[in-house]
C-alpha cells in the first residue's frame, strides 16, 4: 500500500490580474527575456533561484 506524496490540483490559477491588459508590450519583454536567458549565458541554477524568490516577493505584495 502506496500513501501520495504530493496533490494533484487541477484547478491552479494565479490570483493576479494580466499584466498584458495594463501593458500591452509585455509579452515581447518577456519573449525577449526568455531567448536572452536560455542561450547558455546564465546558468540554469541561477535562472531557478531568481523565480523563486520572484515568486516569494509576488506573493509578499499580493498579501499587502
Amino acid at each position: 500500500m502506496s500513501t501520495p506524496t504530493t496533490t494533484q490540483q487541477d484547478n491552479l490559477q494565479s490570483r493576479l490580474p494580466d499584466p498584458s491588459q495594463f501593458i500591452p508590450e509585455i509579452a515581447e519583454i518577456a519573449g525577449a527575456m526568455f531567448k536572452a536567458t536560455q542561450n547558455g549565458s546564465i546558468p540554469q541554477t541561477t535562472i531557478s533561484l531568481v523565480q523563486i524568490r520572484s515568486g516569494q516577493d509576488v506573493r509578499l505584495a499580493a498579501a499587502l
